[in-house]
């Protein structure tokens, strides 16, 4: 099973014309996305269809539009061809369409049309990936485009027999084919006066043409789905949930374990479901629609597992026809806990990735013949940079690899990395000991600047121009050489509508393009995403960094009163409630001397907030002077949706179950925690947007669940005085039980 999104441009797949499998191309994604939306994938059938079909008149111009015989065709002859399965798959989407010298537009609603050469047009991947399936599909070999012809019309597809610059230098001899035209007909040059002939009839070919059939193209959404055969079906298959399968990292396991999955079908199918270990088949059954099960791996089998290395647990369900799988890793660990580690490490050939060259233990409390670091601590937060201090004893043997920038810090929860970073700040005490500040490598986007044009960009193409990295040049080594870069990941956050605001030309620092005009402006979280993959016996770790609207993924673990709470705090601010947004433009009136600017506003409110807090009103100007009461309505409303009246979090000192042997998901920064405190009027999944662990003190671990730091300046730590006893207290009663 392919999710259509997850395929390149030039990957094929398979849809049924009356029973017999066609071969379609991914042509683009994003169909034409200033008039579609982002989503859609325009899919091309690789041979031509051989149908007759008149289309067009030799007397005079024609269109897409005002010409329909073709277009009916497709929908009514060909759509009756494809199964309902296909159909269902199909998006009707706006398209673009110009013919000749008299007509063009747009046309909503089309389920099948034919490519504009403006299609492939400047996307060299594009059309490297789908011109191969053109260059022997023509029948009557290839044509031959003579000097002088003009290139005008839109359904004729034949390949150049001869070198572009051959034809440029007006040498007329074949050479090897290069480039896919789609004609936009023979005849005069629209710039031109006069008709274009536009006799259309695929039972005979026009000037010289050797196959003037029909190229049918249509779109999909991203999310439709390819099944284990290759063809496109409408089935989506059985979905599989879960905090562990599918995700990026490795967990760490010291004892048996089981890993929780649920599965169901949309369509109601019969759900098989199988396990694998390392590939190898573990278990087999038949689910019942939304069960939750477990992967479940016993003491002895974990036992045969190497230390330190990843073992690859997988889940499929097949409903017969469509199979998901997905898969996550285990490392067999000495028990649960926090490493961590010291060394060097270095990008590869292609600049995308980086690798450990070195790589020592600093610190491990579960290993008594490893080295020692005192009191560390590190303080994750969502969208800042992240810091870890510490102290090294000068008897530790790694003392001596301490210096500020080069060498790279990182440490483990069970096997699995959390903060990766680098020494910004070294001092020694009076007994020599160093004591240690790090900042995580968030860091390396404020070592350079990027430039800002003044124009408009969306959230996507802010995050790629920060993280755009220049090649590395010949005298020094570079970010790239380094393993300092970061590859753009998911981005889920859009900017509103009515923003079509150009930024101020300006170099910056990238990280401070990031979080001024993305989480500055629009909220969201950045997540850093790494993905692991192992290259001739060394690990590889490639950086991704999304750009997420809300945060998705969950720990199983629940924070409830009396089982793992310890304390709580709350912080409220009520500074940033705006319940009014006024927004002020101007428009034209009159005509010529007599045109005059006006002012206008519109003002967009909250009745229910102004009654109970009072009038707090914000101001924006709109610049130009086609203003009108729509549009500044629209700005103020978008404006308004800003603010949510508070900010605020709630910090949590909770008992991390997992520290203390349960088989639980451990509560994460950057997920979301179901917190269940009746009393306090807390029943609901709450993003952990900061989380400071003492790694050696496990009982003093803070979460703070809302608002991210970066609005808490104000926050105080609460006073924490009986921690230690609920912490003891918990840790008996399940020790207890457990026994």
């Amino acid at each position: 099973m392919a999710i259509i999104k997850e395929l390149n441009p030039g990957d094929t797949l398979k849809v049924y014309e009356d029973g017999v499998a066609a071969e379609f191309v991914v042509a683009q994604h994003n169909y034409e996305k200033d008039l579609n939306g982002k989503g859609k994938t325009m899919l091309m059938r690789t041979t031509l269809l051989k149908d007759a079909v008149k289309w067009g008149n030799n007397k005079k111009d024609v269109s897409w539009k005002n010409e329909p015989t073709l277009r009916n065709w497709l929908e009514n002859t060909y759509a009756a061809r494809l199964s309902e399965d296909t159909l269902k798959t199909i998006v009707p989407v706006t398209i673009r369409y110009d013919y000749g010298s008299s007509e063009s537009g747009t046309l909503e609603e089309q389920r099948f049309f034919v490519p504009r050469v403006v299609d492939f047009s400047g996307d060299t991947a594009l059309f490297t990936g789908i011109r191969r399936f053109f260059e022997d599909s023509l029948s009557g070999g290839r044509a031959d485009i003579t000097e002088g012809s003009n290139i005008y019309d839109l359904w004729t597809y034949v390949f150049s027999t001869r070198s572009t610059k051959n034809y440029e230098d007006g040498d007329n001899t074949r050479g090897e084919a290069l480039s896919l035209y789609v004609k936009h007909g023979r005849g005069a040059d629209p710039g031109s006066p006069g008709y274009i002939n536009t006799y259309w009839d695929t039972t005979t070919g026009q000037w010289g043409v050797s196959s003037p059939n029909i190229l049918v193209c249509f779109c999909v959404d991203e999310n439709a789905t390819v099944d284990d055969n290759g063809c496109l079906t409408a089935n989506s298959g059985p979905e599989i949930q879960s905090n562990y399968f599918g995700m990026n990292g490795v967990f760490g396991r010291w004892g048996k374990f089981g890993l929780p999955y649920r599965v169901y079908d949309a369509d109601g199918n019969t759900i098989t479901v199988t396990e694998k270990l390392n590939g190898e088949v573990h278990r087999t059954f038949t689910a019942i629609q939304n069960g939750v099960y477990r992967f479940e791996i016993s003491q002895k089998e974990l036992e045969s597992f190497d230390w330190n290395t990843d073992y690859i647990l997988t889940v499929e369900a097949s409903d017969g026809r469509t199979t998901n799988r997905k898969s996550c890793r285990v490392n067999r660990i000495r028990s649960s806990g926090y490493v961590v580690y010291i060394g060097q490490i270095k990008g590869t050939a292609d600049g995308q990735s980086y690798y450990w060259t070195e790589r020592n233990i600093l610190d491990d409390p579960f290993n008594e013949n490893a080295p020692v670091i005192l009191d560390p601590e590190v303080a994750l937060e969502a969208n800042e940079i992240s810091s870890f201090t510490f102290t090294v004893p000068v008897s530790n043997p790694f003392y001596d690899k301490l210096e500020l920038k080069k060498p790279v810090v990182s440490i483990e929860e069970d096997g699995r990395e959390i903060f990766m970073g680098y020494i910004t700040e070294m001092e020694k005490n009076f007994e020599l000991d160093m004591e240690v500040t790090c900042e995580s490598e968030f860091g390396y986007l404020q070592d350079r600047d990027c430039l800002v044009e003044n124009k408009f960009y969306t959230a996507s193409e802010l995050l790629a121009l920060a993280l755009t990295v220049e090649d590395d040049p010949e005298e020094h080594v570079g970010f790239k050489g380094e393993g300092k870069v970061f590859l753009p990941g998911n981005v889920t956050v859009e900017k509103p509508e009515s923003d079509t605001d150009k930024e101020t030309k300006a170099i910056s620092d990238c990280w401070s393009v990031l979080t001024n005009s993305l989480t500055g402006k629009y909220g969201g979280y950045l997540r850093l995403r790494k993905e692991i993959k192992m290259v001739d016996g060394v690990r590889v770790y490639t950086r991704y960094l999304d750009y997420l609207a809300k945060l998705n993924d969950k720990t199983d673990q629940v924070i409830e009163l009396g089982k793992n709470l310890l304390d709580i705090s709350y912080y409220i601010k009520a500074g940033d409630i705006v319940n009014s947004v006024k927004a002020y433009g101007w428009y034209k009136s009159g005509w010529f001397f007599w045109e005059t600017t006006n002012p206008i506003s519109r003002e967009a409110y909250n009745g229910e907030s102004i009654k109970k807090y009072g009038l707090c009103q914000r101001v924006l100007v709109v610049e130009g002077t086609d203003s009108t009461g729509d549009s500044l309505l629209k700005k103020a409303t978008d404006e308004l949706k800003k603010y949510s009246g508070f900010t605020g979090s709630v910090q949590i000192n909770a008992a991390d179950l997992c520290d203390i042997g349960v088989d639980t998901d451990r509560l994460d920064f950057m997920k979301e925690t179901y917190v269940l405190l009746e009393p306090h009027g807390i029943d609901d999944w709450l993003p952990c947007t900061k989380e400071v662990i003492p790694l050696h003190e496990l009982d003093q671990k803070d979460f703070t669940f809302g608002a991210t730091t970066a609005k808490l300046s104000s926050l105080q730590a609460g006073n924490f005085a009986t921690a230690g006893k609920a912490w003891n207290a918990i840790q008996s009663t399940i020790g207890y039980i457990n026994k």
